[in-house]
């Protein structure tokens, strides 16, 4: 298992500039909860793309320096295919970061047979230039999404699990999701997430700790809902229409976020960082209402997409 210190340094090849929540998250489930595949480590140079070293970290790079970091991932949600996250610094020309990206792509998938290469959270100049750097891109979203952070200090409503109380003579309780409410989840979620996927979040010894369901109290019927995907982005927001305008989903949400919230307090982990963060379709504008209502702020002239490749 990698180590948080190696992962430190790994991180400090940042030389201070502040790397993304979307960036870190992946990173953080990957090497600290999910120690049975580790993912590879790479350096991105202006001239060169390689395998991070941890013992040659201090090899003087003056005339290769390092313009970002990037590691591997298996994902849970493309039934196990091979994917890559990547960080660039934001200093570096355009025709560096494409050069960059080019050299990484070529080096990360040598030897392998081709296949598709998942990448997630592309910001939009790199998603552009990525289009004309491969053989062939398979998918992609158009629109993409907006980033919404939320500081640690902002106050939430959440309630205490078990709590119950009544909205227009019903009954509600906050619980926890469990996997029997997988159907209904899915059921109202505008992407089609694979069913395995959503019961990877239900069963998982972390992920399940922060997934908050308000239920009917006589029925224990699900009706609002929020969880935290895998890359520790919070997500899958809803409620069955029958029970809107009733703040259940702001409920739900809340104690979601809270959950998140202690488990980052008491976690013997080193978080490298990571604030809490979702991912909302640019046109999705009842989503983004919610998130300006809960505290989040989105992260301006940014705008990120999702996409699968041959290289």
């Amino acid at each position: 298992m990698t180590s948080s210190t190696v992962i430190s340094r790994f991180l400090s090849l940042a030389l201070g500039e502040p790397l993304p929540s979307p960036f870190l998250g992946p990173l953080i489930n990957s090497f600290v909860f999910s120690p049975t595949r580790v993912p590879k480590l790479y350096v991105l140079r202006e001239h060169s793309a390689q395998d991070y070293d941890d013992d040659a970290r201090a090899v003087d790079a003056a005339h290769d320096p390092v313009v970002g970091i990037g590691f591997s991932f298996i994902s849970d949600n493309q039934h196990e295919r091979f994917g890559l996250h990547f960080w660039l610094r934001s200093t570096i020309a355009p025709p560096t970061a494409t050069q960059s990206l080019s050299l990484f792509l070529r080096h990360a998938t040598a030897g392998m047979d081709p296949h598709m290469v998942g990448l997630r959270a592309v910001e939009h100049n790199h998603y552009v230039a990525i289009q004309d750097i491969v053989n062939r891109v398979l998918w992609k979203d158009t629109n993409g999404c907006g980033l919404y952070l939320l500081d640690a200090a902002t106050p939430v409503t959440s309630v205490a699990l078990g709590a119950t109380w009544q909205v227009d003579g019903d009954t509600f309780e906050m619980d926890s999701a469990l996997p029997s409410d997988a159907p209904a989840i899915l059921s109202l979620s505008s992407i089609e997430y694979d069913e395995d996927y959503i019961y990877s979040l239900l069963k998982h010894p972390v992920f399940s700790k922060f997934l908050r369901v308000v239920r009917v109290a006589a029925t224990k019927q699900p009706v609002s809902w929020a969880l935290v995907h895998n890359d520790f982005s919070l997500g899958l927001v809803g409620t069955d229409p029958a029970y809107r305008r009733k703040g259940l989903v702001r409920l739900a949400f809340g104690s979601t976020i809270e959950a998140y919230r202690d488990a980052i307090r008491v976690a013997d982990v080193d978080w490298f960082g990571l604030h809490q963060y979702c991912f909302v379709f640019s046109d999705n504008v009842a989503s983004q209402q919610l998130m300006a209502s809960m505290g989040f702020h989105q992260v301006h002239d940014k705008i990120f997409h999702w996409m699968g490749v041959l290289v």
